[in-house]
């Protein structure tokens, strides 16, 4: 960040004024909140939260609404663990890295395997790479300065169940089609059409990962009506289909990281 000329300010934490769940289980401390509130006003804004953990996360979030901080125009909050039980249900939703538990536990469970029948167990940690980035409402802002590509985006993200008219989202922004091409092309490399079809297959892999959502209502939801031509078009972006995309999410890092272990 520094070799970028972007300046990084740190609150410290001490534990003991940290329960691991405040939010759910007994009020904040006060003294500890007030300082959090005047730490992130002195931040310059538009200012990008990396909090440790999702229960220190709560206090941010918190403390951004205390300090009237809009979340994610303002400060866009990311953590750490993927909680679903606080990511989902705290205001904002809240983006989070998966720290691919699963692998960790497939992982241990290889090595138990590998002791149990008395075979020799590696001498060296084991490293397991992060899942994905849960992205939800904290983080989803639009990073572009183009004013009228920022609200095209925008639109598009908030209408992506539905047939998307490159006209109507030009006449919904106040530009002409060919200026809205042109801007997407200059500043995205992409078309419109393009974009959408990215946004439209980011989110598919979403709900295919965060979901147990049928692939019928998956597809529904990001603009495809027809459940056979979801799948087609899945299958020909992503070389697989959207359910084994969902059944291989969980053990491929980590198969691979046991073939590398033996």
């Amino acid at each position: 960040m520094l070799q970028s000329r972007f300046s990084c300010s740190i609150f410290p934490v001490e534990q003991s004024k940290v329960d691991f769940y405040p939010h759910f289980l007994k009020s904040w401390d006060i003294e500890f909140q007030n300082r959090l509130v005047q730490w992130l006003k002195k931040l310059p804004k538009p200012v990008g939260l990396f909090v440790a953990t999702d229960s220190y996360a709560i206090y941010a979030l918190q403390a951004c609404m205390l300090a009237d901080i809009a979340i994610p125009n303002e400060a866009a909050v990311l953590s750490c663990d993927n909680d679903l039980l606080i990511c989902r249900t705290v205001f904002p939703p809240l983006s989070s890295i998966d720290h691919n538990t699963c692998a960790v536990g497939y992982q241990a469970a290889a090595l138990l395997d590998r002791k149990m029948k008395k075979e020799p167990i590696p001498d060296k940690t084991i490293f397991v790479s992060p899942g994905m980035i849960a992205k939800r409402q904290s983080t989803n802002m639009i990073a572009v300065e183009d004013e009228y590509l920022a609200m095209a985006l925008a639109f598009i993200h908030s209408h992506i169940a539905r047939p998307i008219s490159i006209t109507h989202v030009a006449k919904t922004v106040c530009v002409t089609r060919k200026t809205l091409e042109r801007r997407f092309k200059e500043i995205l490399g992409r078309t419109p059409r393009e974009e959408i079809f990215r946004i439209r297959m980011e989110k598919a892999k979403m709900l295919l990962r965060e979901t147990l959502l049928p692939v019928e209502t998956i597809a529904s939801q990001v603009g495809y009506p027809s459940v056979e031509y979801f799948f087609r078009v899945f299958r020909k972006v992503f070389k697989t289909t959207p359910n084994q995309y969902r059944q291989s999410l969980h053990f491929s890092d980590s198969l691979e990281l046991t073939e590398k272990a033996t």
